[in-house]
């Protein structure tokens, strides 16, 4: 009776020890691949709870993110895009939270699209990170990635319209030529045989 009241019992302690300590590692102490790894076992006892699915689902994600850092930002802004949403101040080992990895992939992804002069993408990159935390260089960056999204256009100041106004002005009389008299008209040819 003994063996089997501990065969009933040892299995579901281990469980519990094992679902505790995962989650623990998980929120706790920044170790995301070991509580993945003790929540894996605990799983081998039993149905892990909600929280445990929870906890070990965004470590994955984590884990995923950061597997992509540097190396394909795209896709580590799409992984700490989930982790931030759901848990921002989820950590790894190194103390980074998911919402600094995020603003972190965001940058990188556009520093990389305005590297291809593609600078509107690169300023939505750049707006994003800004909404979690905005710094100096990440306004440079900002500002001169929107002038070059959209240029200023150049203005052309109209010209008025030329206006021209007579205006009389008097210079004197023209010169009179002498008034015809009936001896100066010129006569009609005549024939004459």
């Amino acid at each position: 009776v003994m063996f089997l009241i501990k065969a009933v019992l040892i299995p579901g302690l281990l469980y519990l020890a094992l679902r505790q300590n995962g989650v623990e590692k998980i929120y706790q102490h920044g170790d995301l691949q070991g509580g993945i790894y003790d929540l894996g076992l605990a799983e081998n006892f039993g149905p892990l709870d909600l929280e445990a699915s929870v906890a070990r689902n965004m470590a994955r994600l984590y884990l995923y993110g950061s597997s992509f850092w540097e190396a394909y930002p795209e896709l580590a802004v799409e992984y700490f895009s989930q982790v931030a949403s759901a848990m921002p101040y989820l950590r790894d080992g190194s103390g980074w939270t998911a919402i600094e990895r995020y603003r972190g992939a965001l940058l990188q992804l556009g520093d990389q699209l305005a590297r291809q002069e593609e600078w509107c993408a690169a300023f939505e990159q750049y707006q994003a990170a800004a909404s979690i935390r905005p710094d100096a260089p990440l306004n440079s960056k900002l500002e001169e990635s929107a002038l070059r999204c959209t240029p200023p256009t150049p203005t052309w100041e109209e010209s008025p319209t030329p206006t021209f106004t007579l205006t009389p002005t008097w210079t004197g009389l023209p010169p009179t030529a002498p008034a015809p008299t009936t001896t100066d008209t010129p006569q009609p040819p005549t024939d004459t045989p």
